[in-house]
């Protein structure tokens, strides 16, 4: 019987992209409801939705302009496997365009070209902006 290889353990890197985007969610769970921003449910897990992928546009990662709160299935889902202008796509375009405005990839576009690579510190640095923020929300409320 072949042995497995073991599951590869995430780097320092990875596990505090993780914790930022984790402190990314809850804040924008109280700025903007606990709810997904496109179907509307709350009786839903929420995901971060990267409205331009973080893969393709890494320096807007944690950027709450290119962010949504949106459950997997059926709209994110769709959003990364099928084309932006597929018909399955419609209706969560039509929700982009609402809650962003019509010209929202062209500004997420410049955004994108002027923010800043994502470095180690950079990330450090998000990581400890995220994590005051959030308290500050906490206290708030």
């Amino acid at each position: 019987m072949k042995r497995r290889k073991p599951i590869p353990k995430k780097s320092g890197r990875q596990r505090l992209i993780e914790r930022t985007e984790d402190l990314t969610r809850e804040i924008l769970k109280i700025e903007r409801g606990n709810k997904s921003e496109i179907s509307g449910r709350s009786d839903v897990r929420l995901g971060l939705f990267h409205i331009l992928p973080k893969g393709l546009y890494p320096r807007i990662r944690f950027h709450k302009e290119n962010l949504l709160l949106c459950e997997w299935l059926p709209y994110h889902y769709w959003w990364h496997h099928y084309s932006e202008k597929d018909h399955v796509n419609w209706y969560t375009v039509q929700k982009i365009k609402e809650l962003c405005g019509a010209n929202y990839r062209d500004r997420l576009l410049t955004l994108n070209m002027s923010a800043h690579p994502l470095s180690d510190v950079y990330i450090g640095m998000m990581y400890e902006a995220r994590r005051q923020e959030l308290k500050e929300l906490k206290h708030k409320i």
